[in-house]
Formats: C-alpha cells, sequence, structure tokens
C-alpha cells in the first residue's frame, strides 16, 4: 500500500470532484483489450534498463537494484516477454499469447480522500479546499519549511531508500535543497483540465519509477498554478495504492 497526495484543478462541487477523478480509479472496468504485446515489453526492458543504471550512477551500491539490472541484460526480449505473462493463465490470454485485461489501463488509484494541506485566507486555517486567490501561501511556505527542518534531522537515521520512501528525500539533496524544495507548495501529482499529471510512477510501499528530474517538476508545477486564474478552485487529496 502506498499514499501520495495530489492537487485537483477546478471541480467546484463533491460531484464534480468525483466525476473528474473516476477515469483514474482502479476499480473502473474496461471492455476486454490487449494489455501489452512484445513490443510493448521490449521498450519497458530497454527503459528499466536505462533507468536502472541512472540509478545505480546514483547508489553504485545497491545490490538489489545491480541484481535487477543483470537479469534484465541477460534475458532477450523474448524471455522477457514470457518473464512478464508468467503469471496469466491459458484462459487471460490471446492466440499469440499476449494478455487480455478489463483493468483500467489508466488507473492511477485504489481510493482516494480530501486532505487538508492548504492554508486560507478566508477562513484563517487549513483546509483541503480553496481558491487560489484565498490561498495563504507565506503561511504554508513557514510551516513546510519547519516540518522540513524537524524531517531533515530525522531521515538522518535512515537509508538512502528509506529517506525517500519516508520522507520523500530526493537522491542527492543537500540539506538546503531539501528545505527549499519542500518549502514550495506541490504535490506528487495533479490533475488539471481533466488531464493526470505526475512526477513518477508510483508503486507499492512508496516506490517510484520513471521520475522526472526534481528541478523540472517543480518549474512544470510552479506554471501550472500561476496560470490559473484567481477565482481557480484547488482540492488537495490523498490517494491510496
Amino acid at each position: 500500500m502506498s499514499q501520495f497526495a495530489i492537487l485537483v484543478v477546478g471541480p467546484e462541487s463533491y460531484r464534480e470532484l468525483e466525476d473528474t477523478l473516476a477515469p483514474y480509479d482502479e476499480h473502473l472496468t474496461f471492455p476486454p483489450y490487449i494489455k501489452f504485446n512484445r513490443a510493448d515489453k521490449k521498450a519497458e526492458k530497454k527503459r528499466l534498463k536505462k533507468y536502472y543504471r541512472a540509478e545505480l550512477r546514483k547508489t553504485p551500491n545497491d545490490i538489489g537494484l545491480q541484481n535487477k539490472l543483470i537479469a534484465l541484460q541477460q534475458m532477450s526480449d523474448e524471455q522477457y516477454f514470457d518473464h512478464c505473462t508468467r503469471f496469466y493463465d491459458d484462459s487471460a490470454l490471446n492466440t499469440v499469447g499476449e494478455p487480455i485485461s478489463t483493468y483500467n489501463p489508466n488507473s492511477k488509484f485504489d481510493s482516494w480522500e480530501h486532505t487538508i494541506l492548504l492554508a486560507s485566507r478566508k477562513c484563517g486555517g487549513s483546509v483541503s479546499t480553496t481558491r487560489k486567490n484565498d490561498m495563504n501561501w507565506d503561511l504554508m511556505s513557514i510551516h513546510a519549511h519547519d516540518q522540513a527542518a524537524v524531517d531533515w534531522i530525522r531521515l538522518q537515521t535512515y537509508s538512502d531508500k528509506q529517506k525517500r520512501l519516508v520522507f520523500d528525500w530526493w537522491p542527492g539533496e543537500t540539506r538546503r535543497q531539501y528545505i527549499n524544495r519542500k518549502r514550495v507548495f506541490h504535490t506528487h501529482a495533479y490533475v488539471y483540465r481533466g488531464k493526470w499529471y505526475e512526477r513518477g510512477k508510483i508503486g507499492w510501499w512508496g516506490s517510484v519509477t520513471e521520475e522526472i528530474p526534481a528541478e523540472k517538476w517543480m518549474e512544470q508545477y510552479a506554471e501550472m498554478l500561476t496560470s490559473l486564474k484567481d477565482d481557480t478552485v484547488l482540492t488537495t487529496v490523498m490517494c491510496r495504492i
């Protein structure tokens, strides 16, 4: 189980919020379709090798990553495809061994609920929903700065992997970089005009893959917020997967 916060831009009622998030619910079923084919898995294998190499440059002593990379390098494309279909029953495969699914291919979460991450000048306190022009950015930055300073002390006793999962520390960040990033409001993902944008793919136990660079994500997030009209409704939601 993993949980992560997202920002939903626009919906002004609970019903509209439900409708906006509905396409990303893993419980939504689709008509039967081919989940992936050999070309998909060939491309995935290539991406994973590139990703593992990049991660090993950051943490060269990570035995788990080393073993994953070695295993991929030793597999042919067909062997990797067979590896990815090994848990499927014959009844779930088509005549060329491709898996058939009704699972929501756009799935991002199992469940969600409001979470209080915003500060409103209008009500003078913390809220889960407010308009952009009512956001108390200064108060949010102060609270986030103070929490990040405390978290930095706590995370020193954790491994790099634990720091990433528990404290959202990005590999290589110094104390100053960590606190400066955390004090600027952002979430793991946001939904804008119905489209889901995310920093990376969330997996079990907080694992994140295909992550984009921290600077790029923060810049993209800031540009999105800046582009919004002052009366735009913003809602923070905690998702679980």
